[in-house]
């Protein structure tokens, strides 16, 4: 059985995300960006691209009802 090492996880993931966006990829989740990948978000889109993202989920989900706890990374986010 495999079993997660958060700490080679965490070392590594930075390395695989740029390789892979070197290489023109992108990022995603089975259903979209997930909770592990969105602070990556700034590396792929531009910061007007995140606060469009970020305005268009604050129109359609004002009280953060949908998706509680999951979120966009602020604009200011870079990696």
């Amino acid at each position: 059985l495999f079993t997660e090492d958060k700490t080679l996880t965490e070392v590594i993931e930075p390395y695989i995300f740029e390789s892979v966006i070197r290489r023109n990829g992108s990022i995603s989740a089975e259903h979209g960006l997930g909770q592990c990948k969105n602070n990556y978000l700034p590396m792929v889109k531009d910061a007007t691209v995140v606060m469009l993202m970020k305005s268009v989920k604050d129109m359609l989900d004002p009280h953060g009802i949908m998706n509680p706890g999951k979120f966009l990374p602020s604009s200011s986010s870079s990696s």
